[in-house]
């Protein structure tokens, strides 16, 4: 196993600086693709996907929802109100999840029983 470091600047010795790298991808990449079409296809007829979201779905772009977010703004400032937007970026953040509540919530949420829950 390798190992690759989250940040350079950090104590390469603790084992929290550091994020291990398998080699199992060459087994799982052929299976990522029909899988991630099959859990799209099923989220689209089940009508669970957000009708904003764009990100991980062909044919759709981030431009329609950039358009509302200005229309939304101009509103406002044509209120003559104060409008706030915040953006921010989230990084390493598959690192913060606690992964047994995301396999429970994906369960509840999404009607699937992932195999790798074991709670």
């Amino acid at each position: 196993m390798l190992r690759s470091f989250k940040k350079p600047k950090l104590d390469p010795t603790s084992c929290q600086n550091v994020i291990p790298i398998s080699h199992s991808s060459f087994m799982s990449k052929p299976l990522e693709r029909p899988i991630s079409s099959q859990l799209l296809r099923y989220f689209q007829s089940s009508g669970l996907l957000p009708t904003h979201q764009s990100g991980f779905r062909g044919n759709h772009s981030t431009e329609p929802v950039h358009r509302s977010v200005l229309s939304d703004i101009y509103s406002v400032v044509d209120k003559s109100k104060v409008s706030f937007l915040s953006l921010f970026a989230v990084f390493a953040d598959f690192d913060m999840v606690d992964h047994q509540i995301f396999l429970k919530r994906f369960e509840t949420s999404f009607r699937i029983n992932p195999f790798l829950y074991s709670g």
